[in-house]
């Protein structure tokens, strides 16, 4: 028996101890939040941050609850059946206590106080180690400095610890101070200080002084992990010296870790990848990667604004694949591949509507303005997105990774912009896949957009902040210009477009970068046999501009006249994504083949970007082979 338990006692002191875990009870302010709150996050979400891999963070916290509320509904004792010896539990609250109007959640401070006790006790009887927090500021000034939002129950909580020998975080001191610093306008990014339309997770305007955006749970997490490390307890070891991903200076627009932005692997099949992460079938987005609900494939990861080069590894077996990104651009064509391995690169550009604030009594707008709908897209959220189709599609790995390469901006309407949903498409969200794997094309073109309101919406204003010397920007408007029936927005041929065409152009030269124009491409109406003209005077106007300016020009007018008229009126209707109502909006066959005559057009340049170009053989007409679930796998049609 002796040797029995020698060997046990051995076999235990030999058995690696399980990883301790923080678990946290507290309110809104530390709550961890699902992706479409976002920018909205609570402190808790982002303590893992501050630690290394032996302690996991257990975040109960939870929107409207008090010490009270929280006990009520049974949520301490679901964490007096988890914790365990060598576990701590980070107790914060205050900010729904004090309502009196409440009184589910109110507490007075010596009930306040009583409860308190109660969660220590439960630590404690668990072996665990109870940690108190005061409640997190609010961002209220007066003459410059923060004051305290709870001071009563502040109080509480420190009287609590010096009673109960409990180690306490004065975070509402720490945290006040961490706002006053920053002052009563740059302290506004810690919070959620948003007009109309700026963010998808509160479309109206919204002031709010007690929830956190991003940057300030960030922030307040470091203040947390800051605290932990000097109470010298046992979980005081596991908190990083260096914690860069919470003193970010710029959102990452999720609740990862990484201190920059991404560089990650995924591992979807075929054999192990160094430092990859595996993907599940169907593993749902959890607001940092994974897949989106519904039909087609979309995977989505979370990144911040930019260009990122995706490597995808295809095939180990017979495949064909095809990638779309973020709106259904087209990145791959049906790319065929084996049993041997497969590898393709393409760059996707990465927006988010927010632009810099303008200093106070400056004129400007915070954030591109988005109306209902567009908001929503894949365009504007916080994620690089793709859509993986084909007739057989086989991926087993993508890597992505930030990359500075030459950016193709696209200005422009519907024409050009990324298309929603089928049957139509636009020639600039195929534009893509006739570039290589170094350069990126940036679609901020929209439905409905003319030169004024691309400029009034903010959206130039978007472009021209992302644009860098050496970039490109393709500049195509007319076909609602020309709307005298919008009078907001309709500009002459005569006269103000070729003003606005010239102020673009400058714009553009201002940062160092390239401009070249686009004729729209023409409607698709006939008669006896040819196309009758309905932009002729625009594409006059951007033809003499562009020569007055110096400035290249691609003229998909004339382009398109010529397709049209060498296909015929019938044949020329399968360009267009719905000829029986109207001929101005084209199928995916359509844009693929406008989108290429853009792509010819700057290939004859013989600026730098032709040499970025990726032509793949011409076989004429419009045997165009674009295949996409999300265009409905639109078939071509030879002549």
């Amino acid at each position: 028996m002796k040797r029995l338990a020698l060997a046990l006692a051995l076999f235990s002191s030999a058995a690696p101890a399980a990883p301790s875990r923080i678990f946290i009870a507290s309110d809104s302010t530390a709550q961890t939040y699902a992706a479409d709150r976002y920018p909205q996050q609570g402190w808790g979400a982002f303590l893992q941050c501050a630690l290394d891999k032996e302690v996991t963070v257990e975040n109960r916290a939870i929107a409207a609850r008090s010490t009270r509320s929280f006990i009520n509904e049974g949520r301490l004792d679901k964490i007096a059946q988890d914790i365990r010896v060598g576990d701590s539990l980070l107790i914060q609250f205050g900010h729904n206590d004090q309502n009196k109007a409440k009184p589910e959640r109110y507490a007075s401070v010596p009930d306040y106080k009583m409860f308190l006790r109660r969660y220590i006790d439960v630590a404690r009887k668990a072996g665990a180690q109870a940690v108190l927090l005061t409640p997190v500021t609010q961002r209220k000034f007066v003459d410059g400095h923060v004051v305290a939002s709870f001071p009563d129950y502040s109080g509480a909580v420190r009287e609590v610890a010096r009673e109960t020998r409990t180690p306490l975080i004065d975070l509402e001191q720490l945290s006040g101070r961490w706002v006053e610093r920053a002052g009563p306008e740059a302290s506004k990014a810690y919070f959620l200080y948003y007009p109309y339309g700026a963010v998808p997770g509160f479309p109206a305007a919204v002031a709010d002084e007690t929830h956190f955006s991003e940057l300030g749970a960030r922030g307040v997490a470091d203040i947390v992990a800051g605290g932990l490390a000097g109470l010298k307890l046992p979980v005081s070891r596991h908190v990083l010296r260096e914690r860069p991903a919470l003193t970010r200076a710029t959102p990452l627009g999720s609740s990862a870790c990484e201190a920059d932005v991404r560089r990650v692997t995924f591992r979807f099949a075929g054999p192990k990848v160094a430092g990859a992460t595996d993907i599940a079938a169907g593993q749902a987005y959890d607001g940092r990667f994974g897949f989106e609900p519904g039909a087609p494939t979309r995977f989505s990861v979370a990144v911040p604004e930019g260009n990122y080069r995706v490597t995808a590894r295809l095939g180990g077996a017979p495949s064909e694949t095809t990638f779309l990104a973020e709106s259904r651009r087209l990145m791959l064509d049906r790319v065929k591949s084996g049993k041997a391995v497969v590898t393709r690169s393409f760059v996707v550009n990465v927006r988010q509507p927010g632009l810099v604030p303008p200093p106070e009594n400056a004129p400007g707008l915070p954030a591109v303005i988005l109306p209902k709908g567009e908001d929503k897209s894949y365009t504007w959220d916080n994620k690089l997105t793709l859509t993986i189709g084909g007739a057989r599609p086989r991926l087993l790995s993508l890597r992505v990774e930030p990359v500075s390469v030459p950016t193709v901006f696209l200005m422009g309407d519907s024409t050009v912009t990324d298309q929603g949903r089928p049957p139509f498409a636009s020639w600039g969200q195929m534009l893509p896949v006739f570039f290589g794997p170094d350069v990126a094309v940036a679609n901020d073109a929209k439905s409905g957009e003319t030169m004024k309101s691309f400029l009034a919406e903010g959206r130039l204003n978007k472009v021209l902040s992302r644009m860098k010397p050496g970039d490109y920007a393709l500049i195509q408007f007319g076909h609602n210009d020309q709307k005298t029936a919008w009078p907001q927005t309709y500009v002459s041929a005569a006269s103000t477009y070729r003003a606005y065409l010239a102020a673009y152009i400058a714009e553009v030269r201002l940062r160092g970068a390239t401009p070249i124009l686009v004729t729209s491409p023409e409607r698709g109406s006939f008669k006896d046999g040819k196309v009758q003209p309905s932009l002729a005077d625009y594409a006059k106007a951007v033809r003499e501009v562009a020569a007055e300016q110096n400035v290249p020009l691609i003229d998909l007018n004339a382009e398109s006249i010529l397709l049209y008229e060498a296909l015929g009126a019938e044949k020329t209707k399968l360009l267009f994504g719905a000829p029986a109502q109207e001929m101005t909006h084209h199928s995916p066959p359509g844009a693929y083949r406008l989108a290429r005559s853009v792509a010819e057009g700057l290939a004859r340049t013989e600026l730098p970007i032709a040499r970025l170009l990726a032509l793949p053989s011409s076989g004429g007409g419009i045997d165009v082979p674009v295949i996409d679930p999300v265009m409905n796998e639109v078939k071509a049609e030879g002549q």
